[in-house]
């Protein structure tokens, strides 16, 4: 081959410890929050699945006092299987490219390492990643209201 192209593949760290920002009431999803390599066509995906799970969350919501406890929801389902994605993703494109020692060309390693994590990834039951979030709505909902002060007025105590 003369000529090859070649080009930076980026993604975000897995390491980022949340894609919320209660004091501005900001909540990232699909790449902004969770960017990954391309190697296993998962990441538009990831986005439809964030935003399935932030709408049909934030559609739980009463009051605004919902949001943050919505945002820890959405949070509690997508974070860990996000940096699923995200760890696969580079471990796929290592395997791809024959940049592991320990699997090189051999396609039935390669068959084998790649089998389990695509498996996972694309047989994901978000019916019940969105029951554990709402699990975790109620919960954080029912803490917020218990810890929220409640001031009581009399009405034989008001002066008119």
């Amino acid at each position: 081959m003369e000529n090859t192209d070649h080009w930076g593949i980026f993604d975000l760290s897995p390491d980022i410890p949340t894609f919320s920002s209660p004091h501005l009431r900001l909540l990232l999803l699909g790449d902004s929050a969770h960017a990954c390599a391309p190697h296993q066509g998962a990441g538009a995906g990831q986005a439809l699945e964030d935003a399935h799970i932030l709408s049909h969350i934030l559609g739980a919501c009463r009051s605004p006092s919902n949001l943050l406890a919505a945002f820890a929801a959405y949070e509690s389902v997508r974070m860990p299987r996000t940096k699923f994605v995200q760890k696969y993703g580079r471990l796929q494109g290592e395997l791809l490219d024959l940049q592991r020692p320990d699997v090189g060309d051999d396609l039935e390693k390669l068959k084998a390492i790649i089998d389990v994590p695509i498996r996972e990834i694309w047989n994901c039951d978000l019916g019940a990643e969105l029951e554990k979030a709402h699990v975790v709505m109620e919960r954080k909902s029912a803490k917020s209201i218990a810890e929220t002060p409640v001031l009581a007025l009399n009405s034989l105590d008001r002066t008119e």
